[in-house]
């Protein structure tokens, strides 16, 4: 496992399943960008290198703190089409 050496500048944390992912992210941070900036190209990097793990139609979490000090948990999980029926999606 290699580890870089974490930057004094940075408002904030990036982690994801890839080097090159979590680095386009934390460059979004370096650049002036806020989280969100960092989630979303973290997100569309980690769709590119890893479309087996994710793709953007994809679920997920976040935990986001605005510069207020207030704190918010996204959820945005995946979910069935509205006509699709439950029992479909249950494995017999």
């Amino acid at each position: 496992m290699t580890t870089k050496p974490s930057s004094n500048q940075l408002d904030g944390c990036v982690v994801s399943e890839h080097t090159t992912a979590t680095d386009i992210g934390i460059s979004m941070f370096e650049k002036g960008g806020n989280a969100i900036d960092a989630i979303v190209a973290t997100i569309l990097a980690v769709g590119t290198l890893c479309p087996y793990h994710s793709d953007i139609g994809g679920s997920g979490f976040a935990l986001v703190r605005t510069p207020d000090g207030e704190h918010h948990a996204l959820s945005f999980r995946g979910c069935a089409p509205v006509g699709q029926p439950f029992q479909s999606q249950v494995s017999s």
